[in-house]
């Protein structure tokens, strides 16, 4: 069981009334009126001095529209924290003085996403797409609440604000006021144990990756292992490969079975790809780039996000990722090649277009290649592909 799956586990105890002990003494807490339907059943079982609310009853929620920044010229020698309530959560800080969010603490609730965030400072936000939660301290802890918001299972199925439309209506255990002060206090306790270990592999991760870095340079010059450079040859990615050219299909003329690869369906810096979908699953109706199994897929768009990956069958891709075809080259070791720090830096240091950079495709072409014998090639392929098995099989042991 890894930390996510333990941090659920956890949540999961505390919301059933298994976490800490119930106390007799304790009376349960009075709902004047509850929006739940009549005769509602939780779908869990809960202990008999709990009550059961809607999200809504415990958490009035105020628009954001006066705490919204200003500008975006955020610096760290600012004082106030601009929020969104979306994985990034700190955006920056700002030195504007009026309109900081001080009724504190509350939840900050994304009302497209539905993400969220428990809030216990001072802050102002970056746009009026999130509803901020105070809670009706009556019936809740807005801690425990916001512990419990973490256990919803809620994706949206249409763009619009969620809050109001359904996230709201979603039922909440409530335990005597006593007990959500225990549960919350037992949370935070064991959370901050696993966010100790959280941060220990992610310093662990990033250690890993940098070792895997630099010992990909040193193959990519023969060092690692140990190679003879007399037979190899000095080139460029133009000279051995049709970067820029591409076989360009009509969405009209592609089989709802094929498989059509976008730029999100791969992980950045990993070589990977996430997801596998069809055409028919695919909305877009541009036109597409047809490649095939065993081709280089490199994304010439925002190229630090470093998206190049091996097709493992044939398919089509967006106009944005090119399929690469090498004379005298593997496509597994260009992409060491055209993955690494060396390549990134290259083609990202002249891309054009500010929000949306692209590579610049004579400045990819005349990027410099040191390119050994096919045998040597795979060789070095094999010695990496060994290095960064071990490496994972490390940091799955650490979870």
């Amino acid at each position: 069981m890894n930390i996510k799956q333990l941090r659920k586990k956890v949540l999961d105890l505390a919301i059933r009334g298994k976490l800490v002990p119930q106390d007799s003494n304790e009376k349960p807490i009075d709902i004047l009126e509850s929006s739940l339907p009549v005769g509602f059943e939780p779908p869990f079982a809960v202990p008999e001095s709990w009550r059961c609310a809607t999200l809504g009853d415990c958490l009035p929620y105020e628009q954001p529209g006066k705490y919204i920044v200003q500008s975006t010229k955020y610096s760290d020698e600012f004082t106030t924290p601009v929020l969104t309530a979306g994985k990034t959560f700190v955006l920056g800080k700002t030195n504007e003085t009026d309109g900081i969010h001080v009724d504190l603490p509350c939840i900050i609730f994304d009302d497209f996403t539905t993400s969220s965030h428990y809030v216990n400072f001072p802050f102002k936000v970056k746009s009026s797409a999130m509803k901020i939660l105070h809670p009706n301290v009556a019936i809740v802890d807005i801690h425990y609440a916001a512990y419990f918001m973490e256990t919803v299972d809620f994706t949206p199925t249409t763009h619009k604000r969620q809050w109001i439309a359904a996230y709201s209506q979603r039922f909440i255990p409530l335990p005597p006021l006593a007990e959500q002060h225990r549960i919350v206090a037992k949370l935070d306790e064991i959370m901050q144990v696993l966010d100790t270990l959280s941060l220990s592999q992610d310093a662990a991760r990033r250690k890993a990756k940098q070792l895997m870095k630099k010992l990909t340079a040193s193959a990519l010059t023969g060092e690692l292992t140990h190679e003879d450079t007399t037979d190899w040859v000095e080139t460029t990615l133009g000279e051995i490969s049709n970067y820029g050219q591409v076989d360009s299909v009509q969405q009209s003329k592609i089989s709802e079975n094929a498989w059509i690869l976008d730029l999100e369906d791969i992980e950045k810096d990993s070589g990977k790809i996430l997801r596998y979908r069809k055409s028919s699953e695919v909305k877009s109706k541009s036109n597409k780039n047809k490649f095939h199994e065993g081709q280089l897929l490199y994304s010439k768009l925002r190229p630090y996000l470093n998206k190049v990956v091996i097709a493992d069958n044939d398919g089509y891709c967006t106009s944005e990722i090119l399929p690469l075809e090498f004379t005298e080259a593997e496509p597994r070791y260009m992409q060491y090649i055209m993955m690494s720090d060396k390549f990134v830096k290259h083609v990202n240091s002249s891309a054009y277009g500010v929000k949306m950079p692209r590579v610049k495709k004579d400045d990819a072409k005349s990027y410099p290649i040191f390119l050994p014998p096919l045998p040597t090639q795979t060789r070095i392929v094999n010695t990496l592909t060994t290095f960064q098995t071990q490496i994972n099989n490390l940091l799955e042991a650490c979870k």
